[in-house]
């Protein structure tokens, strides 16, 4: 419990795509250990990608591009420090995700993707059907 009043969490979009005009984002979380003024960025699997320690001047909050040696990061909403990370990640899951001023391209994109595991659950819970084999 001590170790999670030393740190904060935020939600963040990262890219690695730092020169390029065209962006592929992904999402994932932005650990601050205040303590040592370190920050850690983190895949949405929990997976650490980079870390590097925050400037003397530097202030993390939401709504600010940080620049980490290989990835670009939008910082997001601060996660609540009481909810247990794990438990946060899946009441995120549950609920449907803010919409952050996506392009058009992004908006058809997550809309195709979630159409499409809409139609892979239901083929996996809709009845099954048998071909009868001739032999």
């Amino acid at each position: 419990m001590e170790e999670e009043k030393e740190k904060k969490r935020w939600s963040v979009a990262y890219t690695k795509h730092i020169k390029q005009k065209r962006k592929v984002y992904h999402d994932g979380f932005l650990d601050l250990h205040i303590s040592s003024n370190k920050l850690m960025l983190y895949d949405e699997s929990d997976k650490l990608l980079e870390c590097r320690m925050l400037r003397r001047d530097e202030v993390v909050s939401s709504a600010q591009t940080l620049t980490f040696a290989a990835y670009f990061v939008d910082v997001g909403l601060l996660q609540s420090p009481y909810l247990n990370f794990s438990d946060a990640r899946k009441k995120s899951n549950e609920v449907e995700p803010i919409d952050r001023s996506l392009s058009p391209s992004q908006k058809i994109i997550r809309e195709f993707k979630k159409n499409e595991l809409q139609k892979y659950v239901a083929q996996q819970t809709g009845p099954t059907t048998t071909k009868a084999s001739v032999t």
